[in-house]
């Protein structure tokens, strides 16, 4: 399996990572974890939406990764899909530090990477 096939495996689990962080509470109640994501506050809050903002991502990146098999070098695919699995993880810390400006950078990183995979 290509690096880039593992990329688009490592940006679908990648937002569970946060939704673990999320979650990490005593407060948490598996009966109900929509309430408690929607009343949590803090980094577990932006933890939340570190995860949401992770899954609404993901089909731009991997349709950008099967177009891209059409006109791309392979090296130049895995290197973009490895430098967006960067920005997606450094995108999800700083949302969970409260890092607004570089969590805007990373974003834009991504969808930059995304962007150029799927044009020539």
């Amino acid at each position: 399996m290509s690096i880039a096939y593992w990329c688009v495996f490592i940006a679908c689990v990648l937002p569970y990572v946060f939704t673990i962080i999320a979650k990490s509470s005593s407060e948490f109640s598996n009966k109900r974890p929509r309430e408690y994501l929607e009343n949590c506050q803090g980094f577990r809050k932006r933890a939340h939406y570190a995860q949401l903002n992770g899954f609404e991502t993901l089909p731009f990146f991997i349709a950008s990764i099967l177009i891209s098999y059409k006109h791309t070098a392979p090296e130049q695919i895995d290197t973009l899909a490895m430098a967006f699995i960067a920005a997606r993880i450094l995108h999800g810390l700083c949302y969970v530090f409260d890092l607004a400006l570089l969590r805007t950078v990373f974003f834009t990183v991504g969808f930059i990477c995304c962007t150029k995979l799927i044009l020539p």
